[in-house]
């Protein structure tokens, strides 16, 4: 049995029929195909909050900051640089920006605390978030001092 005559098409695949459920499951694997990259993709992309706070802080850490090139940056300070003026340059801000503000009070126990701001820091609003303590190493006078550097955080 034949299931097509010659000079006409009566293939399966050449009826309008077939093209429209072709386009339909297509379209459904394709939409189904998006939404799970889309749900996969966002969770990657979320940034955890502890990140977001540890990434400008980790700035102050660096060699052009406050740090030295010691052998464990991350926890090191040296306190000739610890100034307006180095936190100046190494965080700098501009109009356009909203960046954290910062308040940065490194406490030794033969000096002074010596505190220093963001130039975006607004004295009437207080700080939104006042961090725990972190132990540092200050390199003052060629000799390392235990320390603690507390970092307060402001949305300006």
């Amino acid at each position: 049995m034949r299931l097509y005559k010659k000079g006409l098409s009566n293939y399966t695949a050449d009826t309008v029929l077939f093209y429209v459920i072709f386009g339909v499951v297509l379209t459904v694997i394709m939409v189904g195909f998006m939404i799970l990259i889309y749900n996969n993709i966002e969770d990657t992309t979320k940034i955890p909050n502890d990140i977001k706070e540890f990434l400008p802080i980790q700035r102050f850490f660096s060699e052009s900051c406050f740090g030295t090139d010691d052998t464990n940056p991350q926890k090191t300070i040296n306190w000739d640089r610890f100034d307006q003026e180095t936190l100046y340059s190494c965080y700098s801000i501009d109009e356009e920006s909203k960046k954290l503000a910062f308040t940065l009070e490194l406490q030794t126990p033969r000096n002074i605390p010596q505190i220093i701001k963001t130039n975006n820091w607004d004295e009437n609003h207080g700080p939104n978030r006042i961090k725990v303590p972190i132990n540092v190493t200050v390199h003052h006078n060629n000799r390392k001092i235990d320390g603690k550097l507390i970092i307060s955080e402001q949305n300006a």
